[in-house]
């Protein structure tokens, strides 16, 4: 699992709204601009899902709007479109841009990384984030740990308990 992690460095990634607000209320929305290459939000995120303040802090660290751009792109986003129809239109275009660019997809939402596993769009979400963080030397045990708590203590709801004690299991955070 560590060596997944530790993959993350130096790629391309999309972000999902869900992500990125587990970030912003972990004040922590450095870390993906530290371990990615580059970090895209969807323009479509960005203007509709987002706040205007919250868009401008993102747009002014460096995070890049990114759109569909091809007819491979626009024909995932159809397909998922028809076999994937609980997933929502931001999500379905959140993958098609991973997909089209191959590069990383980062989301929580349970649908959006079936999905992406089943396409081979390679995935992460918040914990691969903050754990990646920890890998390349960003964070500190310490401040990893807190940010874990953070986390676990109602950041995100949707997460599973059990990744969490997987992940306290993993880095001897007990």
């Amino acid at each position: 699992m560590r060596k997944k992690f530790q993959t993350l460095f130096d790629k391309e990634a999309v972000l999902d709204t869900n992500t990125v607000i587990d970030l912003l209320r972990l004040k922590r929305l450095d870390l993906p601009l530290k371990i990615f290459s580059k970090a895209y939000v969807s323009s479509n995120a960005l203007e509709e899902e987002i706040e205007e303040d919250d868009r401008k802090q993102l747009l002014d660290m460096g995070y890049i709007p990114v759109s569909l751009v091809t007819s491979e792109g626009y024909e995932m986003f159809i397909k998922l479109h028809k076999k994937h129809q609980k997933l929502s239109i931001p999500d379905k275009i959140i993958i098609s841009i991973a997909y089209e660019r191959k590069i990383v997809c980062c989301t929580n939402d349970r649908e959006a990384r079936k999905a992406c596993e089943e396409i081979k769009v390679e995935l992460s979400g918040t914990l691969g984030i903050i754990c990646a963080s920890l890998e390349r030397g960003i964070l500190t045990k310490q401040e990893f740990m807190l940010l874990i708590n953070q986390y676990d203590r109602g950041i995100n709801a949707h997460i599973s308990g059990e990744i969490i004690k997987k992940i306290r299991i993993l880095y001897n955070l007990f």
